[in-house]
């Protein structure tokens, strides 16, 4: 609750936050970890979603199968199909397809 404090209402400057996240580091390293998983859960959340926009807006709405598919996926696939729906003519082309 003291950390959510200091990153909405207290403003450090770059010398200053550098040592805040070094004190915070030394003192709770477990909380870092936690900190870490959260991120990356809300990347992946992230990729997951613009790579569904992404193949929304190119293939039209996506049926339930291809939707389980997707959700699914490591986010190293999801990494690899950002780019790869680009170029995709078609859902079988990149995987998702069903059948």
């Amino acid at each position: 609750m003291l950390t959510e404090f200091f990153n909405n209402y207290l403003k450090l400057d770059p010398a200053e936050e550098a040592e805040f996240a070094r004190l915070e580091a030394e003192q709770y390293p477990e909380a870092r970890k936690v900190v870490n998983s959260i991120e990356e859960r809300g990347r992946v959340k992230g990729v997951r979603e613009v790579v569904r926009k992404q193949l929304e807006k190119k293939f039209g709405p996506l049926g339930g199968e291809v939707r389980q598919r997707l959700e699914a996926l490591p986010i190293e696939k999801l990494d690899e199909l950002l780019l790869a729906v680009l170029d995709a003519k078609s859902l079988d082309e990149i995987g998702l397809a069903g059948g």
